[in-house]
């Protein structure tokens, strides 16, 4: 008998592509239960949640906490099985058997699955997401709640403890337990960023903070093995837009754009893992999500 499915949505003005998220969760889970988590959206979300017909949970944003959140969200519901999603993030056809298959072995806890770039998506961006997934060894404690699924008991031994790289942090968790974590090549969503290049640069600094206070990892820049990095991953964008068909144009115009984010985001990153040593007005101006501390 398949496990019961909750599914899990956190949202802050998720009006652009939420309609879609709920659209092709409930075409891919139509028995599961749905829960929206928003806090404090003022573009229409939670209207948007409601004429989908599921259920909806608010709370202030200040209460809000990746880790906390989706603790609050598993708590909120019932199904053998909590799955995360976020707002942006579109099941792909297929997505519910895939995600849901490997809990069959009993001592499967975790079960995710690879986020596929949304057509139009930046070139680094797309060719990001396609290279990590591909490449991602099977014992990396990676784990990403864009598109994760729990086992109830799993998640209860476990649980988030951090507030941001909450999935990080409890990917390293289970590897004190006996429970495994599985890859599932064909549960995919359709999820990209398209932030401004300031904007991924402030993304890379709370991803780093968070990655600190979850892992304790510190991001390292020397002069010539920093260079030698971004070259490579410029090099990269232009070899994935090259075998796109784009013509040497076309390739050009992208080039200082990905120089501009692949240098922004090193930077930002180095930051972003000494938070502690800025002070709270500067933490604040180069987050994204503008947390001081």
């Amino acid at each position: 008998m398949a496990p019961s499915l909750s599914v899990v949505i956190p949202v802050k003005n998720g009006r652009r592509y939420l309609g879609e998220v709920l659209a092709a969760v409930a075409r891919e889970a139509p028995d599961s239960e749905i829960l929206v988590i928003d806090s404090g959206s003022t573009d229409g979300s939670v209207d948007i949640a409601r004429a989908a017909a599921v259920r909806v949970h608010e709370i202030g944003s200040g209460e809000f906490g990746h880790g906390r959140t989706r603790n609050l969200g598993a708590e909120l519901t019932t199904g053998d099985v909590v799955a995360f999603l976020t707002q942006d993030a579109t099941p792909a056809p297929g997505w519910n058997g895939a995600l849901l298959a490997p809990f069959q072995d009993d001592d499967v806890g975790v079960v995710f699955g690879p986020q596929l770039p949304r057509p139009g998506a930046l070139p680094m961006v797309a060719r990001e997401l396609e290279w990590f997934f591909a490449n991602l060894p099977a014992e990396d404690p990676y784990l990403s709640n864009v598109n994760a699924a729990y086992r109830r008991e799993c998640w209860a031994q476990v649980r988030f403890r951090v507030d941001y790289a909450e999935d990080q942090a409890f990917g390293d968790d289970l590897l004190n337990t006996a429970w495994r974590k599985v890859l599932a090549p064909d549960a995919a969503v359709f999820h990209a960023h398209d932030y401004s290049v300031v904007g991924f640069w402030r993304r890379a600094f709370d991803e780093a903070r968070g990655m600190r206070e979850a892992r304790g990892w510190i991001e390292r820049i020397s002069v010539p093995g920093t260079l030698g990095g971004i070259r490579r991953q410029i090099a990269r964008d232009q070899r994935w837009m090259r075998a796109q068909g784009w013509p040497v144009g076309r390739r050009l115009v992208w080039l200082p754009r990905s120089a501009a984010h692949h240098t922004g985001r090193k930077l930002f990153a180095w930051l972003g893992s000494r938070a502690e040593r800025l002070p709270a007005p500067v933490c604040r101006a180069l987050s994204l999500e503008r947390r001081a501390k």
